[in-house]
């Protein structure tokens, strides 16, 4: 039912949040059933898949390794699909990415004229 995983995905992002020692012994079990979850058909469930991702990735760090095979391809496609979501887009990070590369051009031009 994707009303219970898009509530339950959500959950997940907040409790990650809040109490990640509580999340972190079940990661495992997790990271598998949001990779599955990344469907963008399902927009909201795939969104709240994704940002759940995104807080277990902050919290985990190079402790994310062992889980990025289970994510990399589906949120790779996610991206590179035409008319995806700007939240969607978001959450994967790749808004982040394009505001920071475009940062860095302005910085480095900014610099450059300084000159």
């Amino acid at each position: 039912m994707p009303e219970v995983r898009q509530s339950s995905f959500a959950l997940l992002g907040d409790l990650t949040k809040a109490t990640f020692q509580h999340v972190r012994p079940f990661i495992g079990d997790f990271m598998p059933i949001l990779g599955q979850n990344l469907n963008p058909e399902f927009i909201s469930v795939c969104n709240n898949a994704t940002w759940a991702i995104g807080e277990i990735s902050i919290k985990m760090g190079q402790e994310m390794k062992p889980f990025i095979q289970l994510v990399l391809t589906q949120l790779v496609q996610i991206i590179n699909r035409p008319n995806t979501p700007k939240t969607l887009l978001e959450n994967t990070g790749a808004r982040r990415c394009e505001t920071f590369a475009t940062t860095k051009r302005r910085t480095r031009h900014s610099a450059a004229c300084a000159q």
